[in-house]
């Protein structure tokens, strides 16, 4: 990948970005472990209980029992989770996330913050689920630190391949690594995306002005270099 070919309209990586291209197995980092779930007590969207709009609730593990089912003590299932829409504010508790089937979608959100929280979390996209945020969205979230998915952030099932989308405008903040092994990365118009970690995909496209900042996580996979990594 370079400022070329794959990057549109305006679209820049940044300097000091390494990108890698066609990753042999034994060099790339180890995709995470996939979380133990009971798909049939997956939860529809908590937004579907609530009203129209600026309502102040929790997702996620340990979030309000009536609505969201915590499978472990740290692990609860969405069919999908919209979060920020109407100026909800909606606080994403940490702990793991699964998305089975739906959309990871976060809109523009309240007060220039599309979540509230965020710290802590690893979503799991399965079953042809993905991630989509939205032009104007400001999403801030931060791997865990310890266990099993200590620096991972997301992780969409390699059977999946629905490109994660990040639009124009957004100014999002991702401290953890992206593993999409099978699927395409976009980010278009004007995102202000950093980062801060390993990005794994199949492709990478870069639309009219949008910037990536990636550097790697310490001593994480073989390559002791700061890289955005493209796999096949």
């Amino acid at each position: 990948w370079d400022n070329s070919g794959n990057v549109n309209n305006g679209g820049s990586i940044a300097a000091g970005t390494k990108v890698v291209e066609g990753i042999s197995t034994s060099c790339s980092p180890p995709l995470p472990a996939v979380p133990a779930y009971n798909a049939s007590l997956c939860t529809a969207d908590v937004l579907t209980h609530y009203g129209s709009g600026n309502s102040t609730y929790s997702v996620g593990p340990g979030a309000n029992a009536s609505y969201t089912n915590t499978q472990t003590g740290n692990l609860a299932c969405y069919n999908s989770l919209l979060v920020g829409t109407n100026n909800d504010k909606v606080t994403l508790n940490p702990g793991i996330y699964v998305i089975k089937g739906g959309e990871l979608h976060f809109e523009s959100g309240n007060g220039n913050a599309s979540n509230q929280g965020g710290n802590g979390v690893f979503f799991y996209l399965v079953g042809g689920a993905s991630l989509v945020i939205d032009n104007g969205a400001n999403v801030n979230l931060t791997a865990p630190t310890s266990g099993t998915y200590a620096g991972a952030l997301i992780f969409q099932d390699p059977a999946d391949t629905q490109t994660l989308s990040i639009q124009g405008g957004s100014n999002t903040s991702f401290n953890g690594a992206v593993y999409a092994p099978t699927a395409g990365v976009t980010l278009g118009n004007g995102s202000g995306t950093a980062i801060d970690a390993d990005l794994v995909a199949k492709t990478l496209t870069m639309n009219g002005g949008g910037t990536l900042s990636s550097s790697a996580t310490s001593n994480f996979g073989t390559l002791n270099i700061s890289v955005a990594k493209v796999t096949e």
